[in-house]
């Protein structure tokens, strides 16, 4: 077996400055992924089995990008603190039906639209 010196730096250089590049160039779209996908399909089996941990998982995680949302509806604050406690609620209560290769963000999203537009 040969070894190459000249051809194992020109890796250890060139791998980093690739893998550099690719996150510069593609970072943000992997931290978006990984936002929009921040609950695992075992979250969600247990948030449909009534795990209140669960629960308390998703409101932490959607409470504050839910609240800026309903914000851009609605100024008052008091307003949009019952919407979003209005809409965990219907999602607690309807949380047997939850399909656990859907995303409990868009459910959460639409009743908070639906509800700052009534």
């Amino acid at each position: 077996m040969s070894f190459e010196p000249a051809l194992l730096v020109a890796k250890l250089i060139f791998i980093p400055y690739v893998c550099k590049e690719f996150l510069c160039k593609f970072g943000i779209y992997i931290v978006f992924w990984l936002i929009l996908n921040m609950f695992t399909i075992q979250t969600k089996i247990e948030l449909k089995e009534g795990n209140p941990e669960a629960f308390r998982e998703v409101f932490r995680l959607l409470y504050p990008r839910l609240k800026g949302y309903c914000g851009l509806f609605i100024t008052n604050k008091n307003e949009v603190e019952d919407i979003i406690q209005e809409s965990f609620l219907v999602l607690w209560e309807q949380r047997r039906a939850i399909d656990e290769y859907r995303r409990i963000e868009s459910f959460l999203f639409v009743i908070v639209r639906n509800r700052c537009l009534n």
